[in-house]
């Protein structure tokens, strides 16, 4: 098969490995493998916007957690998505930032919650794409 990335022209691809089934791969040699939920060690697009969404946050607020608590903090972010009734899309995300808050009296807290909400919301770039509703184009071309 061919390799769209040899060329310079994708960063990020995919390509087929079978029925509904396609591993991404990006130009620094890191894949992933995207399938239907039957399909073992496979990620959904899905669940793949919903982990690009939480890593994204992750990073963009890891300096601050990590400088407002001691030492090399365990992060976890969850994503639970929320699903329109009758068409194949998602309607809103809830991202749950889960640290080890104990060392923190109620100001503390709530002036990191703060902190951490600030800085998702001007500089997590997925969640900024999706809450502007970027624009998707799709192009077919010859290999």
């Amino acid at each position: 098969m061919t390799d769209f990335s040899a060329d310079g022209r994708f960063s990020v691809w995919a390509q087929r490995e079978g029925v509904r089934t396609y591993r991404g791969h990006n130009s620094r040699g890191a894949s992933v493998l995207m399938g239907e939920p039957s399909v073992p060690g496979a990620f959904t697009p899905g669940e793949l916007l919903q982990i690009a969404l939480a890593g994204c946050a992750g990073m963009t607020t890891d300096g601050v957690v990590q400088r407002r608590l001691t030492g090399d903090t365990s992060v976890v972010l969850g994503v639970e998505a929320s699903t329109h009734e009758t068409e194949d899309r998602y309607t809103g995300f809830t991202e749950t930032l889960m640290v080890d808050l104990s060392g923190l009296d109620d100001a503390a807290r709530a002036q990191l919650a703060a902190t951490v909400r600030h800085a998702v919301g001007v500089g997590c770039t997925v969640g900024l794409t999706l809450l502007a509703g970027a624009d998707v184009t799709v192009d077919i071309a010859q290999r």
